[in-house]
């Protein structure tokens, strides 16, 4: 019997990859103009690529949660050089002035 390390370094990962990969861009930027997917598959025939609808739409659904998880890891990774570059770096009197009528006027600091 093999265990988990034993296939690991037997066994490399695969990565996932499509045919519709080389056209990622294009698909992704025709959807982002507000192309619909009969549209977008117009333009993957005239290029000799032929896939269903479905397909199209788990592709750019994907991809596009890819480019949100890319964008939050970038984010993430900034350095912030100037206070009033964060939001969360404002004084606690400006974030108590900004909150709905409804909300709290008590800082936070005093509620924990």
């Amino acid at each position: 019997m093999m265990d988990i390390k034993e296939f690991i370094n037997q066994e490399k990962p695969i990565p996932r990859s499509s045919k519709l990969d080389p056209y990622r861009s294009d698909i992704l930027e025709l959807h982002r103009l507000g192309y619909n997917l009969n549209q977008i598959l117009k333009f993957l025939e005239s290029n000799k690529l032929v896939i269903s609808k479905p397909a199209l739409q788990r592709f750019i659904k994907a991809r596009l949660a890819d480019q949100v998880s890319d964008a939050s890891l970038i984010q993430e990774k900034q350095v912030i050089t100037k206070p009033e570059q964060h939001a969360s770096l404002e004084s606690i009197d400006d974030e108590v002035a900004r909150r709905p009528s409804w909300a709290s006027k008590t800082p936070l600091s005093e509620l924990i």
